[in-house]
């Protein structure tokens, strides 16, 4: 009897053993699944991510080329609103100073050419009347019209009067 029972615990023992590898092993098996199924997971996120940066990347270089788009259709707008109002751009306006600097030392030269004239002889004066009252009229405003008349000689410069700006003070 005591045989039979020791057979009987032996086998429990080794049913008991089998059972508990049979546990493990399906433990084991579990958290290999488990772990995959969180690589996978991770995985999947990951290459949404990647594809969210990547199309979020891809509108914001598109948002760029717009935005640089219409900064050139602003900038052209201004331009044309400029030329069909009469008004210059930065190279006219500096073009337009040189223009009045040219025309005041022109306006001093036919001045200083009058008052020799004039002390040469005493009657008359060889320059037109036009340009002597340029002349006094430049000397008298020097300061206080420039902008004015750069804006005007601008103005006379983009229409068709585009040599004749002396004659606005004639």
């Amino acid at each position: 009897m005591s045989l039979r029972i020791k057979s009987v615990v032996d086998k429990f023992v080794e049913e008991l053993k089998e059972a508990l590898d049979a546990d493990i092993q399906d433990r084991l098996m579990k958290e290999r699944e488990m772990q995959s199924y969180i690589e996978e997971r991770e995985r999947e996120v990951a290459e949404r991510e990647a594809a969210w940066k990547a199309e979020l990347s891809r509108r914001e270089a598109e948002i760029a080329r717009q935005e640089a788009r219409l900064k050139m259709e602003k900038e052209n707008l201004e331009k044309e609103k400029s030329v069909l109002m009469g008004t210059a751009s930065n190279q006219d306006a500096q073009d337009g100073a040189l223009e009045i600097t040219s025309l005041h030392v022109a306006c001093m030269n036919i001045k200083r050419s009058h008052d020799l004239t004039n002390r040469k002889k005493k009657k008359g004066s060889s320059v037109s009347n036009d340009g002597m009252q340029l002349a006094r009229f430049w000397t008298k405003m020097q300061g206080k019209v420039a902008f004015f008349v750069g804006h005007v000689i601008l103005l006379f410069r983009s229409t068709y009067y585009q040599d004749s700006y002396i004659h606005l003070y004639a």
